[in-house]
């Protein structure tokens, strides 16, 4: 199996960091095992996989245990995009995959901010000269501020 030469280096890197960190000796043939071990991974993965070992693991880890960190890795960054994708999306009405809760609070604040603008749906605002604010509709137009007729 051909192996990406970029891809090669870059896991080699990881691999020279840890041995580093840990103290470790490398052999060609240890390398050439870890290589041919993990070479169906992102080395993308395998770069915050073994960060992830370097920052929790008392011990140079085995194929294994890079493997794991690496796919523990996959995992939150594809939760990481996909909440990425959810925050990102325009706001819409309410549709069909929205809970209850979330359905009936936007319904709700669409009531509330009807209920503000009520008189613009009473009154056409051709109706209303341009110098005059919009009157308040829930009290009769006989009353007087005091509330007296």
């Amino acid at each position: 199996m051909a192996i990406d030469q970029e891809w090669a280096r870059r896991v080699a890197a990881a691999l020279d960091m840890l041995a580093e960190v840990y103290e470790v000796s490398l052999t060609e043939i240890r390398v050439a095992a870890y290589i041919e071990s993990l070479s169906d991974l992102r080395a993308s993965a395998l770069e915050a996989g073994a960060n992830m070992i370097r920052d929790t693991s008392k011990w140079f880890p085995k194929p294994i245990e890079w493997r794991e960190a690496a796919e523990r890795w996959e995992i939150k960054e594809a939760e990481r995009r996909r909440a990425a994708r959810e925050n990102s999306r325009p706001l819409a009405l309410p549709g069909p995959g929205m809970g209850p809760v979330s359905r009936e609070k936007v319904l709700t604040d669409v009531r509330a901010i009807r209920e503000q603008f009520k008189y613009l749906v009473n009154r056409p605002l051709e109706d209303r000269p341009h110098n005059q604010p919009a009157r308040n509709t829930d009290q009769p137009e006989h009353q007087t501020k005091q509330g007296r007729t």
